[in-house]
């Protein structure tokens, strides 16, 4: 989009007139420290820019958008406004740079790896308080996946991948609880391990962790994506919260299974699901795994998820609905215990909408053109036979894309629903200026559940520099130190 210097004054001689269009996903946000008050941050997901500039270029973009004279602005400022994608020359140029990103999109898509979702029961040895399955009205029958039904999961992808793009692909186990002591429960696991060492398939895994240990054998030596484990808080909070159906507490055993997993080198993506009930003992929590050593592993083995319950926005849990927290709220109450305890501090790594992204890579994010990879990049094999496009639909046969077992079947014209299922499509979203951000809501839950908040996007970037901020700055200046002569 550069221009040379001759086109710019053009341009703004005649702004007033004809228009130059400010891009409308940029947001202006605060440097919310000491003696900054007339800096402002300009940040645009689209373009890739992040910048930090006076306030009177503020007014300058004002300007442009409101269609006013810019007077006295110089045409390097306008060059750079320009060069980075704050604005363009008219609308049109911003529409092509959208459709320029979504290719580059499309094809990170069709190199990624495509997850399939063997969901071999949806049993569970755990009852806990805040289940989202059941808080949904997830149908739960009593079936599990048997090795001739995942035998026929080939078949299906055959079928599915033949008039599309092939992908490289992952298994990812789920339930219920996938990893339960079941002598059938073990055999289909221990079948979908054969085939991962066969093929040297990546596999993942969502587990309660209750009968991780046991199971750790069975995966020894195969390629682990992660094992997503929901750890809630110190053990009296955790076994009130996920209470075991045999009676016994379930944080000594997930934890020990924890373990076991870190000694063979298994990656663990350590979840904590937070509310107003147990966001006081997180700190709690999380001086125990400090003093395990785990917050000193690399994020590829050892990473923290900080959530939200979402299973007390959904109706069967309306009773609770005041001990939901939003994530914003959720992010600006741990960074405040975070200040006095040690451990906290030391695990407070929020995401922030990417934000976290331009700290540790040193630039911003790719924009997000779908948050929702439903049928897209995923499928979910259910323990009753039918395909669905996500994990979200499991136990809604009226929402499934297909059939596997006993005969393999699609449903093509369900299916291209989700086909280009990406923010841009989606009516809600497709209006919202911080789309690129947020990438769009999950749309099952949109559409079947009635559950997914539109999330305080603008506020989690806000906080994600607040945050990460200082700690970019001072990145910057040792970087820069070092370029130095000596």
């Amino acid at each position: 989009m550069a221009k040379d210097l001759s086109q710019v004054k053009e341009i703004k001689e005649t702004a007033a007139l004809n228009g130059l269009h400010a891009s409308r996903h940029t947001m202006v946000l605060d440097v919310n420290q000491a003696g900054r008050e007339h800096e402002k941050i300009l940040y645009n997901p689209l373009a890739g820019s992040v910048h930090i500039v006076n306030s009177s270029v503020v007014g300058i973009l004002d300007a442009i958008r409101n269609k006013q004279g810019l007077g006295a602005a110089d045409n390097g400022l306008l060059q750079f406004l320009l060069d980075e994608g704050y604005v363009y020359t008219d609308q049109a140029a911003e529409t092509q740079k959208e459709r320029v990103e979504y290719e580059k999109y499309r094809m990170r898509v069709q190199d990624g790896a495509f997850q399939l979702i063997l969901t071999t029961t949806l049993k569970c040895n755990l009852s806990c308080t805040y289940c989202y399955q059941d808080a949904a009205g997830m149908h739960r029958p009593n079936q599990m996946m048997t090795p001739e039904m995942f035998e026929n999961i080939d078949a299906f992808v055959d079928k599915y991948t033949k008039d599309r793009h092939e992908k490289r692909f992952y298994y990812l186990l789920y339930g219920g609880e996938p990893l339960l002591p079941g002598e059938k429960d073990r055999e289909i696991i221990e079948r979908v391990a054969a085939e991962c060492r066969m093929f040297d398939i990546p596999l993942a895994a969502v587990t309660n962790g209750v009968h991780l240990y046991e199971y750790c054998d069975v995966f020894k030596g195969l390629k682990i994506g992660e094992f997503q484990v929901t750890v809630d808080g110190p053990p009296e909070i955790h076994n009130a919260r996920k209470r075991a159906l045999d009676g016994q507490g379930s944080y000594e055993r997930i934890m020990k299974g924890i373990e076991r997993s870190i000694e063979y080198g298994f990656p663990i993506n350590f979840k904590i699901v937070i509310d107003r009930t147990n966001i006081d003992y997180v700190p709690e929590l999380a001086e125990i795994i400090d003093r395990k050593g785990w917050l000193d592993l690399p994020e590829d083995k050892f990473k923290i998820q900080l959530a939200e319950n979402a299973a007390l926005s959904c109706l069967g849990k309306a009773a609770e609905k005041d001990n939901y927290m939003r994530p914003v709220e959720i992010l600006r109450t741990l960074s405040e215990k975070a200040k006095t305890h040690s451990s906290m501090n030391k695990m407070f790594r929020p995401f922030c909408m990417g934000i976290r992204v331009l700290y540790t890579a040193g630039m911003p994010p790719h924009p997000r053109f779908g948050a929702c990879s439903a049928g897209v990049l995923q499928l979910a094999f259910g323990p009753d036979g039918y395909v669905y496009p996500c994990m979200v639909y499991l136990g809604f046969p009226e929402h499934s894309i297909g059939s596997y077992f006993p005969t393999v079947s699609i449903n093509e014209e369900e299916l291209r629903r989700y086909e280009d299922l990406f923010t841009r499509h989606t009516v809600e979203c497709e209006t919202c200026d911080l789309k690129y951000s947020c990438g769009g809501r999950c749309i099952p839950s949109v559409e079947k559940l009635n559950t997914a908040k539109c999330p305080d996007v603008k506020e989690l970037v806000q906080f994600g520099f607040d945050y990460y901020l200082p700690m970019i700055e001072e990145r910057w200046l040792s970087e820069k130190a070092k370029e130095k002569p000596q």
